[in-house]
């Protein structure tokens, strides 16, 4: 069955309420916040809808006893990023990935194909493929990568990684809502401006 993830629950909320909810199970926690897993309904298709929770330390785990206790055939991530401030507002794809391994204290990066329905429908919004780069402070990101089309976050790079070594299909889209100051109001109002673009790609994923 295909599975949709995503991080915060502001991300994930559009889709509980638009669709149909089967089931809901608590599938990790620690003590400030826990992850859920959904079976859903929408579009005339059932799918597992899994929200991770926020940081890598709780999304991949908690991914990984998704995959474990379930046969996942491919998956969809969404949800908001960083980037600069001319980037603001767009919906893109990411298919490149940047991490830093803090104990070797080195950079690793894994490449994704992008799947061939995302540009088989000329109706489909128009996207830009972006790298994604795991950082911490966002902030304050390395000079050397301005003007490049790259967007932030906690989690892309370190689930990218997960679904290579679990030799699961990915299709990675980001929203990019803030450039490093956090105004979470103005966050949830670019977010919410693309949702109907992001259900676009969704229903061709739920239904290819």
């Amino acid at each position: 069955m295909k599975l949709l993830i995503t991080f915060n629950y502001f991300e994930a909320e559009f889709l509980l309420k638009k669709a149909k909810i089967l089931k809901e199970e608590i599938i990790f926690k620690d003590k400030k916040q826990q992850s859920k897993l959904y079976i859903l309904e929408l579009f005339n298709k059932e799918f597992y809808f899994a929200f991770l929770g926020i940081t890598q330390t709780m999304a991949m785990p908690s991914l990984q006893r998704v995959i474990d206790r379930f046969n996942i055939d491919d998956v969809l991530m969404f949800g908001s990023a960083g980037s600069y401030n001319y980037n603001l507002g767009k919906l893109v794809i990411l298919n490149s990935f940047s991490y830093k391994n803090d104990i070797l204290n080195k950079y690793f990066s894994i490449n994704t194909k992008i799947p061939k329905w995302v540009k088989k429908f000329n109706n489909l919004p128009k996207l830009e493929i972006f790298e994604s780069v795991s950082v911490n402070d966002i902030e304050k990101p390395n000079k050397s990568l301005i003007n490049l089309k790259i967007c932030f976050d906690m989690e892309s790079s370190e689930i990218a990684y997960l679904l290579k070594i679990n030799k699961i299909n990915g299709v990675f889209f980001r929203i990019i809502t803030d450039f490093g100051e956090i105004d979470f109001e103005q966050i949830k109002k670019v977010y919410h401006s693309k949702i109907e673009d992001l259900l676009k790609f969704i229903e061709i994923f739920l239904k290819n």
